[in-house]
């Protein structure tokens, strides 16, 4: 079966590029990817995605593939048509080494009398699921519907059937009050057993000093009830800075005790260089430093190149959780646009304990 299926869509391809080419398409090869080395182990990985599109007027075709060292990871087919206000997508993903599922895309989307209308297909061995999502108008009082048959919310098909059987259907909705400030939206979500839950929100319903605005939601379902109330902040960063701050909020006690720091960031520009610091003070509600590490300051400056091209070059200086000046690592990187559609980078990362890396990557269109 799959051997019938590879063939089918070999020859499907170069009908359609003998179809084209005589017409006089517009061809297009692409590569993008990375080579890693660890000169320390002498090591080297492979990342890279190959591949080749064509197309003519509002029709296209691309096949691409993707291979990590000696190995095949995927290998992609797709097609698109587009009519007036209608697309038309469609794709398969074949069997690799590493995976040995078969599964197929396809969707319909456009507008009527604006009305965004979009739906999807989607099939695997001996399974075939389809969703409807309809997109209205934002003045109308429900904003969004979704149905799906053997499909959940998130594209994916539910039981190992063709039998096409209502899975979900699910609605937003959105009021807005002028007089009292406030904003008021929800979900209705039904599911085969029946009514799943009824989700209601008010952005703002009350406010507090030093820029402390409430909101409340409540969640219907159908053993239980759930009233929330968020309060947020809202502050005014100063010139260059940035502050990640929230409010000391227990949701048990429903109980503000204060304004809690999180981190600190600063930004600042001087013609073609950037500076950027971050500071995390508290990880466990924002990550803006990559762990293990709580504070990185870089740089940021364009380089020109022939032509025109700007390319970018950036240092970074990673420091950890003892002290200001526990330097951890380094990374430096330069990209060189060669073209409008090619560049190339270079990267290294110095880190104080471990392997350093060395990287070579690459984007090409021709």
């Amino acid at each position: 079966m799959r051997s019938r299926l590879l063939v089918a869509l070999v020859a499907f391809g170069w009908a359609s590029l003998s179809l084209v080419a005589a017409e006089g398409p517009n061809l297009t090869l692409f590569t993008r990817g990375e080579i890693v080395l660890e000169p320390q182990s002498a090591s080297a990985k492979l990342e890279t995605v190959v591949g080749v599109a064509f197309g003519w007027d509002d029709a296209t075709f691309n096949t691409e593939a993707g291979l990590t060292d000696s190995e095949w990871q995927s290998l992609t087919v797709g097609s698109m048509l587009t009519l007036e206000d209608w697309t038309l997508t469609a794709g398969l993903d074949l069997p690799t080494q590493t995976s040995s599922t078969l599964s197929g895309r396809a969707s319909l989307a456009g507008t009527l009398e604006e009305i965004g209308i979009s739906l999807d297909a989607v099939t695997e061995p001996g399974a075939l699921g389809l969703g409807l999502n309809v997109q209205l108008p934002e003045a109308s009082p429900v904003t969004r519907a979704a149905v799906g048959f053997n499909l959940d919310s998130s594209g994916s098909i539910q039981t190992d059937s063709c039998a096409l059987d209502f899975t979900f259907f699910e609605a937003d909705f959105s009021l807005s009050c002028p007089p009292c400030e406030a904003a008021f939206g929800g979900t209705v979500l039904l599911e085969k057993e029946g009514l799943k839950e009824v989700y209601l929100a008010a952005s703002h319903v009350g406010s507090l000093p030093l820029g402390v605005t409430l909101g409340a939601s409540l969640l219907f379902q159908p053993e239980s009830k759930t009233l929330d109330i968020q309060p947020s902040l809202m502050l005014e960063n100063p010139a260059c800075f940035d502050i990640y701050a929230g409010l000391d909020w227990d949701g048990t006690t429903e109980r503000l005790s204060g304004i809690k720091l999180f981190g600190l960031g600063m930004r600042c520009e001087w013609e073609t260089v950037r500076l950027r610091g971050l500071w995390s003070l508290d990880a466990s509600q924002i990550t803006l430093v990559p762990s293990p590490y709580w504070s990185l300051i870089g740089l940021v400056w364009r380089l020109p190149v022939c032509c025109g091209l700007v390319g970018e070059g950036s240092v970074a200086a990673f420091f950890g959780s003892d002290n200001l000046f526990d330097l951890e690592e380094i990374l430096a990187e330069v990209i060189l646009p060669l073209s409008d559609r090619s560049t190339i980078s270079l990267s290294a990362s110095l880190p104080a304990t471990g392997a350093s890396t060395l990287s070579l990557g690459w984007s090409f269109s021709f």
